[in-house]
């Protein structure tokens, strides 16, 4: 089976981009398939596909221009009279209406996948109306990469039985997990310091924890600002809290390039995001890692995260009921550990790279026989 797999329009790499990776990487290493990857001149997404498997350049089009859309159509279609194609695969949102104009025009089934709200911010009421457009006339599946974007997907007009869930899957990261360790409890921050993903309710936490438990922890936090707005408000979290008796004990270490390094020196981390999240990749990685959550119930971190038994959720903006059990935690290393125990197994069951390989090539066999 040939497979077009269509990423053209990313200038840099997201955690979409990431996982792209892995299914390239692990698609490489199955039999039976043939890949062909559409990027864009400008795309980093080139530093991703593997040796074995063809790239396409085609013109970018980041402004949606119909005379770029045509000059990508034209292209793939030239690709695929060299090598036809069974099947298409828009990796992202802004590729569905490239893979469903060439889909029809080939007649060969068109998949788009969603890794974000279909009403988010960032998508404009323009883009939204032709996501519909194309869900419901150019591509035979949408895949959801979680239950809770199914549903918000069908609550947005998307045709129902379009829709299918496969969740995004990672490859065992070498070494082993973090082991037990004695002593303070090392919480963990590990994401984009912005509003949406909670970094200020993060601190609100540590204030109350520190309220509650006066010391036996240290907070690491991993990341950085991508704009003026998330610099400001880190220097507004500064201003408020380097005062408190507990700040030195906050550790602000910068971007992380060596993310299951980081995450094995952790005893809990905090993903205290206000927003919709699909699907957490760092949610996955800490399980990987076997590193128990104190999460937001939000979007699809309960498909990761199982209440009570591989981490704990808490509900956004209910800080002292999220302190008692961050509190409760710092003090019962027994309780994290053998979460920790049981997300890592969970990991490895649920979201191993392997089955997300296999369900991709069930779904592209399925539309094209």
């Amino acid at each position: 089976m040939n497979i077009l797999v269509i990423h053209n329009t990313c200038r840099y790499l997201g955690g979409a981009e990431t996982v792209l990776g892995y299914l390239l990487g692990g698609s490489a290493a199955a039999q039976g398939s043939h890949w062909t990857v559409a990027i864009g001149s400008d795309s980093r997404v080139a530093e991703l596909v593997p040796s074995s498997m063809r790239a396409v350049v085609i013109p970018g089009n980041e402004d949606a221009r119909p005379i770029r859309l045509l000059q990508q159509l034209m292209a793939l279609w030239r690709a695929h009279r060299r090598q036809r194609f069974d099947a298409i695969h828009a990796w992202a949102a802004r590729d569905w209406e490239l893979a469903s104009l060439l889909g029809r025009w080939i007649r060969r089934p068109a998949v788009g996948t969603l890794h974000d709200h279909p009403r988010a911010r960032y998508h404009s009421p323009r883009r939204q109306q032709l996501m519909r457009r194309c869900a419901g006339w150019g591509l035979s599946r949408v895949v959801c990469v979680s239950h809770a974007l199914r549903e918000a997907c069908a609550e947005a007009g998307y045709p129902r039985e379009r829709l299918t869930v496969i969740h995004n899957g990672l490859p065992w990261p070498a070494g082993s997990a973090g082991a037990r360790r004695e002593g303070e409890c090392r919480i963990g921050y590990l994401g984009v310091f912005s509003e949406l993903k909670g970094l200020p309710w993060l601190f609100e936490l540590a204030d109350g924890l520190a309220a509650q438990v006066g010391g036996g922890w240290e907070w690491v936090i991993g990341g950085a600002a991508q704009d003026d707005d998330g610099r400001n408000m880190v220097a507004s979290i500064q201003e408020r809290y380097q005062g408190r008796p507990w700040w030195s004990r906050v550790r602000w270490i910068g971007w992380v390039e060596r993310r299951f390094e980081f995450l094995r020196s952790l005893d809990l981390l905090v993903f205290p995001t206000q927003e919709f999240d699909c699907l957490p990749t760092v949610l996955i990685e800490a399980g990987a890692c076997g590193v128990p959550v104190l999460a937001s119930r939000r979007g699809g971190v309960p498909e990761i995260v199982a209440d009570g038994e591989t981490g704990w959720l808490m509900d956004p903006g209910a800080t002292a009921a999220a302190v008692e059990v961050l509190s409760r935690l710092v003090r019962d290393p027994a309780a994290r550990w053998a979460a920790s125990q049981r997300a890592m197994a969970r990991a490895r069951d649920e979201f191993a790279l392997e089955k997300m390989v296999a369900r991709y090539g069930q779904l592209y066999c399925s539309l094209a026989s």
